[in-house]
């Protein structure tokens, strides 16, 4: 196995372990609570469905990005929330169960909003 490859695999399984850690100090509590918080649930929403793919189209065009690195950043935008970010709430001392709340979320959300996405924004013709 190659040395790239070991990295990638270190570093997906610290992921993973990390998230699952994170995940087991919050209790059905906490998460039905930020269920309950229809406001921010909405804005994190709008930002990470609407928002993101829309700038990341905005600097595709603006800045006359080639097919290959446009369609690297919008397939990146459209894909709503990160695991990171739920380790850099805990790390800045932010609502941890807020943030796996919303983690949550995005992820579901993501399998209905990604692919409907990925029709209106990839270039056409591009097969990823």
């Amino acid at each position: 196995m190659s040395s790239p490859a070991i990295t990638s695999d270190l570093i997906s399984t610290v992921l993973v372990l990390t998230i699952l850690s994170i995940g087991l100090t919050v209790s059905v509590a906490d998460l039905r609570r930020t269920a309950r918080r229809y406001g921010l649930l909405l804005r994190a929403l709008l930002a990470n469905v609407v928002l993101a793919p829309a700038l990341a189209l905005g600097c595709y065009v603006a800045f006359g990005l080639p097919v290959e690195i446009g369609s690297g950043l919008l397939l990146f935008a459209i894909n709503p929330g990160s695991p990171i970010g739920i380790k850099l709430a805990q790390l800045a001392g932010g609502d941890v169960p807020t943030a796996v709340g919303l983690g949550a979320m995005l992820v579901t959300v993501s399998i209905v909003t990604t692919p409907i996405a990925a029709q209106l924004v990839l270039p056409a013709g591009d097969h990823v």
